[in-house]
């Protein structure tokens, strides 16, 4: 850095030398243009002077040559022109005549042209001005007597001593000019050196320090009242203007550290994932949920590509991209058994496109949503337990009161009929599905599984729902069913969205039925109708939740209670209930809430108190036209050849499943424990085609015994049997390689058409 000295010498150099070339180019100007006014001046002054004296000479020689001239008087001739070169501007004078012939002449010696006393020459020839005679000038004038010519008259003089006293007089004025100029430069630069450079210097040495030490508390003072003391108030306000925009810059950049660092701390603490990235993909923001989720310090991952440093987020940003709109993704299960809601955020910074990921980790939510499903199935289940244990009663008592009837008869020897043996055969065949159906209706009911969709047919559920119902329900609960008369496909979880169904159908039947006042009559009417509905924009505008898309509407209405209006804003918050103590959860609606959210559908309620209550929900259509494959009807089994293995604790189905096969053409080799079953394999695996595994079984489980197998034959045809197929160690099985599963109870049709398939698949794959 320049010092204080250096830089205020350097500027008072450069100011001296500027100012004095500015002054030195004025003075040469001006002195130019005065000095050639006051030589022009001069010089026309002289020469005029001279020109008149030449004239008066010329004038009065006139008058004196007429004489002598006349009379051609020599000696006269000859002293006037001695009295003319008597002048000492005139050198030389040529007389003529009339005729112009030369007759008399006079001259000075060249040597003392400028003296009076000069050595005057007569002349023999007339006088003639050589080249380098430069300041001889001539004039000639006639003379005249009673205005007749008489003669010429030619003087020749010189200049010499008018441009002498024209140099002298300019000689006298420079010098006058020099010395006064001199004094006036000298007394201005002193003024402007005072006045003008010094303060300026000064406000140099100031502004020098102000930087120097960065203090704009500074300030310059003057004694004056001039133009200085104006610069210095401008340089002063400067810096005052300059010191308050630091003192609120130095405010304003505190402030944003302060709310900088809160809204860190406010990232920083969420416990929602919060990335971000530039238009460029690279990472820019990486909280610490993000940290302890993906493992990934910040400092690692700041300025990265994001899919390079952490690709999870991909699909869901490739469709983010598509639209460039906010997206939301809602329970998405990661590949690290997690589930997350996923928000994806566009932000224009100057008009540049960046993103924002948001996601919430919402697998203990999830947990807990299944728990209260769960739940809420099993106290749906308590629900229809009376019901189905009518049910079951009627069923049993079918099928024993049959099988009394034929024991009777054998006790007594007597010979049934082939009409009636067939006859009490479909009765207990019929009572069987019907119990075998209930099972498996209670099982979809109350199962654990993740939310798969798949294409639903609303006509359907409604008909499985319906008839739950009118197997458990009050007889004086009647039904209006509408169904569509259009295929009404939905993609859904069927299980789910059954269960929605079926909890609104409770709560319709408990609304005619215990929730009624004591005295009132039980029952009412409910009506269930299925319709198709567009939505446009006038019913957008009283359905926020809608889109403007086709959806199918089932109304679920009853004659029931009703609901008041202050309750109907509470009943799908969880754990709110209408009915009496023991009567409920509060938990039902709330869980058909969730599971038409989780459908992209909604709910609308209207409600009357004393009159009834009517719930529309709302779910997308399934414009996606769907095969349905029907299994061929009148096929009473499938034959086939070959050894199978049969392990089942249960003697009883054991037996039953041996007898089917070999029905069917099979040779079966049986085993009554997991164990035993993989000995018999291990003695036998050349001759075994396929080996039909019980899951739950005494010493080893289906899973031990398929496993222990596998190892033996990695090539063995396993088919896994059991009542109960979303049990969790079921599903890890079938991850493993099991070639088939059927559900127990099985009929001799189903069985061998699973074993059917099994080995024609092999024998296909070998040819």
């Amino acid at each position: 850095m320049l010092s204080k000295s250096y830089l205020k010498d350097l500027i008072q150099k450069k100011i001296v030398h500027k100012l004095l070339i500015v002054l030195i180019s004025v003075f040469l100007g001006v002195s130019i243009i005065i000095i050639w006014f006051f030589n022009y001046d001069n010089r026309t002054l002289i020469f005029s002077n001279f020109n008149k004296g030449l004239d008066n000479i010329i004038h009065f020689a006139e008058k004196a040559y007429q004489l002598p001239l006349w009379n051609l008087d020599k000696s006269e001739i000859k002293e006037l022109n001695k009295a003319l070169l008597f002048h000492d501007n005139i050198i030389a004078v040529n007389v003529y005549t009339e005729n112009k012939r030369f007759f008399a002449g006079l001259k000075k010696s060249d040597a003392d042209f400028s003296h009076n006393n000069a050595e005057v020459f007569e002349l023999i020839y007339p006088y003639v001005i050589n080249e380098n005679q430069k300041h001889i000038l001539s004039k000639s004038f006639e003379v005249f007597m009673e205005n007749n010519n008489i003669g010429f008259i030619e003087i020749f003089y010189s200049d010499a001593d008018a441009y002498q006293q024209v140099n002298e007089r300019n000689l006298k004025l420079i010098l006058t000019y020099f010395i006064l100029t001199l004094f006036v430069l000298i007394v201005i630069y002193y003024f402007i050196s005072l006045k003008i450079i010094s303060p300026i210097t000064y406000l140099a040495d100031i502004s020098n320090q102000v930087a120097k030490e960065n203090d704009f508390t500074i300030r310059v003072s003057s004694n004056f009242k001039d133009e200085i003391a104006v610069l210095y108030e401008g340089f002063n306000y400067m810096l005052q203007n300059i010191l308050q925009r630091d003192l609120n810059r130095d405010q304003m950049e505190m402030e944003l550290t302060v709310m900088k660092n809160y809204l860190n701390s406010i990232i920083q603490s969420m416990p929602t994932i919060l990335i971000s990235t530039d238009r460029e993909g690279l990472i820019t923001q990486w909280n610490l949920a993000a940290e302890k989720y993906t493992g990934l310090k910040a400092d690692h991952v700041i300025d990265k590509n994001l899919s390079f440093v952490y690709n999870t987020f991909d699909p869901f940003i490739k469709e983010f991209e598509t639209t460039r709109e906010p997206r939301y993704f809602n329970r998405q299960h990661i590949k690290n058994n997690s589930v997350l809601n996923i928000y994806i955020y566009p932000i224009y910074i100057h008009d540049q496109l960046d993103m924002v990921i948001l996601a919430e980790n919402v697998s203990e939510l999830e947990k807990k949503d299944d728990l209260l499903r769960q739940t809420q199935k099993m106290e749906t289940v308590g629900t229809l337990a009376g019901g189905l244990a009518h049910d079951f009663n009627n069923i049993l008592g079918g099928i024993i009161g049959t099988l009394s009837i034929i024991d009777y008869n054998l006790e007594k020897d007597k010979i049934l009929s082939y009409e009636k043996m067939r006859d009490y055969l479909d009765i207990m065949e019929k009572s069987a599905s019907r119990a075998a159906e209930m099972v498996q209706q209670l099982l979809t009911l109350s199962r654990k599984q993740d939310l798969t969709l798949s294409p639903v047919d609303l006509n359907l559920t409604i008909a499985h729902v319906v008839k739950i119902c009118k197997n458990t329900f009050e007889k004086s609960v009647e039904f209006i069913i509408k169904y569509s008369e259009q295929d009404p496909m939905i993609m859904a979880s069927a299980s789910h969205i059954e269960q929605a169904f079926l909890n609104l159908s409770i709560n319709a039947y408990h609304a005619m039925t215990i929730m009624r006042n004591e005295g009132e009559l039980h029952g009412g009417v409910m009506t269930i109708t299925i319709t198709k509905v567009l939505a446009d924009s006038f019913f957008v505008q009283d359905h926020p939740e809608a889109k403007e898309i086709e959806y199918w509407k089932v109304l679920i209405a009853d004659t029931g209670v009703g609901i008041d209006k202050v309750v109907l804003s509470k009943i799908f918050e969880p754990f709110y209930s209408t009915k009496g103590k023991d009567a409920g959860t509060g938990l039902g609606l709330t869980m058909v809430y969730n599971i038409i959210q989780l459908h992209n559908g909604f709910i609308d309620i209207y409600s009357e108190p004393g009159i009834g209550t009517s719930i529309s929900v709302f779910i997308p259509m399934l414009k996606t036209p769907h095969e349905f494959n029907f299994d061929s009807p009148n096929v009473k089994f499938f034959a086939g050849r070959g050894t199978i293995l049969i392990a089942d604790d249960e003697p009883t189905v054991l037996r039953i499943g041996k007898e089917m096969l070999e029905l069917c053409g099979y040779h079966i080799i049986t085993a009554d424990d997991g164990e035993r079953a993989v000995r018999i394999y291990q003695g036998k695996k050349d001759s075994i085609d396929l080996v039909l595994l019980d899951m739950i079984m005494p010493k080893k489980s289906g899973k031990e015994a398929f496993l222990e197998i596998k190892k033996i034959d990695p090539e063995a045809l396993v088919v896994l049997t059991s009542g109960f197929k979303q049990d969790e160690r079921v599903e890890k099985v079938l991850e493993v390689g099991v070639q088939a599963f059927i559900q127990k109870p099985y009929t001799l049709e189903k069985l061998s058409k699973v074993i059917h398939d099994v080995l024609q698949k092999k024998r296909k794959n070998e040819i």
